[in-house]
């Protein structure tokens, strides 16, 4: 019997903000999930950092 896993839509559509601080870190957050916030060096690391977040916090 085969068990198929489907990834909750929650984890798709969550909506991620990015800002710049002024000394050129990146910060993205997810408002939707208190806490879920990261800083990068730049854009995409910020983003990992925090989709790396999301999922502890959802427990994935």
């Amino acid at each position: 019997m085969k068990k198929s896993i489907k990834q909750p839509a929650r984890l798709t559509s969550l909506t991620v903000e990015f800002d710049r601080e002024a000394d050129g870190r990146w910060i993205a957050e997810m408002p939707k999930l208190p806490g879920v916030m990261a800083y990068g060096a730049t854009k995409r690391e910020a983003h990992q950092r925090a989709c790396a977040i999301k999922c502890q916090t959802l427990g994935v």
